[in-house]
């Protein structure tokens, strides 16, 4: 009996230590299981910081670029609205010409036509008066005969001439428009330069 008894106890220790090594290889599996996952939470969490910085970057220069966007917008309005202003007031002064600044300048177009024959002036309604047929018949241009069209053209400063169906603007309107870009130039680099 005592051989059974130290074969049972044989056999329990051998089921022991069998047991206690499955236990101790589960223990081991489960800690490097554990292991593992907070390795991978703790990559997990870096990506997310990483990503969500990422974002908060992006976010901020979006809003960086944004704000300065809407700035250069806002005083390239302002420069835009002061260029208006100031050629809205070339135009009133040149719409309120004096009846001697308005003849040297038609007198200084008009010896540009000598040698050119018959021509027909129109007058903008707004320079009405400035000028007259005796004015342009005492003009001495060599080869030039200049008649003052009894007709106006509505709204408008300066005048046209008309040759044989080719017409020469000279209104004050289109006379700015077409020298609007060196004017914005120069507005530009005397004030906002």
């Amino acid at each position: 009996m005592a051989d059974l008894k130290q074969i049972t106890q044989q056999v329990i220790d051998k089921e022991k230590k069998s047991l206690d090594s499955k236990v101790e290889e589960a223990k081991q599996a489960a800690d490097e299981e554990i292991q593992a996952a907070k390795e991978k939470a703790a990559q997990d969490k870096e990506r997310q910081l990483e990503r969500l910085d990422q974002e908060a970057s992006n976010q901020y220069d979006i809003e960086v670029n944004s704000i300065a966007i809407k700035e250069r917008n806002e005083k390239l309005k302002i420069k835009q609205d002061y260029i208006k202003q100031v050629l809205a007031s070339v135009q009133d002064k040149l719409d309120d010409l004096s009846s001697e600044d308005f003849q040297k300048f038609a007198q200084g177009v008009l010896s540009n036509f000598s040698q050119e024959g018959d021509v027909k002036l129109y007058l903008g309604d707004k320079s009405q008066g400035l000028v007259d047929q005796a004015w342009l018949s005492n003009l001495d241009i060599q080869g030039l005969n200049v008649t003052l069209a009894e007709t106006t053209i509505k709204g408008e400063s300066g005048f046209t001439l008309s040759k044989k169906g080719i017409e020469f603007n000279y209104l004050f309107s289109e006379l700015i428009a077409n020298r609007r870009d060196d004017f914005v130039r120069q507005i530009n680099q005397e004030l906002f330069s």
